[in-house]
């Protein structure tokens, strides 16, 4: 599962001519179209999350473990994780940088878990959804260190920013959903 959440969701809902039903099928389609020659499934969940499920396959040779020295059953099963969980990684960050390069004004994160660890669905989205949340805090520790050094007035501007700057993304996110409405 990739946990994908756009900053600012609520913000930009509130001051969108668009509408939440209609921005949220914009998003889903942009983040289904990153993907497109895998199955997924994609869908919205609440407050600008988006959840993909999609296959994370992975092979592993037997050259492999040997050259490594994992050689029990238990250390091939942890390694076999490992490998999905990083294949999982690249495939999140694909999405992002698929996300980014289509719509640039807005920001997306994702968080990852992969089916194989968790109990229950539940449990597989809340890893998910934990990993998102560790991910966005150590993205604001990293910004705030080097762009704002802690000041406090630079967050408010950005906040500022970004509904400056709403009818202007309004317009491209039309843009898309013209452009992905022929894809379909």
């Amino acid at each position: 599962m990739i946990l994908i959440e756009l900053d600012g969701f609520n913000e930009i809902v509130k001051h969108s001519s668009l509408g939440h039903d209609k921005l949220v099928d914009i998003i889903e389609k942009m983040i289904d179209e990153t993907l497109e020659m895998q199955a997924q499934y994609v869908d919205y969940m609440d407050d600008g999350q988006f959840v993909v499920i999609t296959p994370a396959d992975v092979t592993i040779t037997l050259n492999e473990l040997e050259s490594q020295g994992i050689l029990s059953e238990e250390d091939k099963q942890e390694y076999f994780l490992e490998c999905k969980d990083v294949r999982l990684r690249e495939i999140a960050s694909q999405i992002l940088n698929d996300l980014s390069q289509q719509e640039n004004e807005l920001e997306f994160c994702a968080g990852v878990a992969i089916q194989d660890i968790a109990k229950s669905d539940s449990e597989w989205f809340e890893i998910a959804r934990d990993n998102l949340l560790e991910i966005k805090a150590y993205r604001e520790m990293d910004r705030t260190r080097q762009n704002n050094d802690g000041d406090p007035q630079a967050v408010a501007n950005t906040d500022s920013t970004l509904i400056d700057k709403i009818a202007d993304i309004e317009q491209r996110l039309k843009r898309h959903d013209q452009r992905l409405g022929k894809i379909d």
